[in-house]
C-alpha cells in the first residue's frame, strides 16, 4: 500500500507539471487531479488504519504472552531491580 501511495503522489506531481505545460485543456486536468487526490486520501487512511490495527494486535499478543509466561521473578529479583543505582547507605 505504501508503494501505491508513493506512485499516486508521483502521479499527482506529474499531472501538476502537465497542467502547467498546458498539454491538455484545464477542464480535463481538474477531474483527474481530483480523482488522484481522493485516491491519495484513501490510501493514506488505509495505511494509517492498518498500522493502528497492527499496533493493537501486537499489544494484545504481548499481553497474552505475558500472561503465558507468568511472573517468573523471585521476590529477591524484584527488590534488587528496584534498588539499582542505590549505594549501600540507601542513596
Amino acid at each position: 500500500m505504501k508503494g501505491g501511495l508513493k506512485e499516486l503522489r508521483e502521479t499527482f506531481n506529474s499531472l501538476k507539471i502537465a497542467k502547467q505545460m498546458s498539454w491538455l485543456p484545464e477542464e480535463e486536468f481538474e477531474w483527474v487531479l481530483d480523482e488522484n487526490d481522493q485516491l491519495i486520501a484513501i490510501f493514506f487512511s488505509s495505511i494509517r488504519t492498518a498500522q493502528n490495527n497492527n499496533g493493537e494486535e501486537n499489544v494484545k499478543k504481548w499481553k497474552g504472552k505475558k500472561k503465558e509466561w507468568g511472573d517468573n521473578k523471585s521476590d529477591e529479583d524484584k527488590t534488587s531491580s528496584k534498588n539499582i543505582g542505590e549505594t549501600s547507605d540507601g542513596n
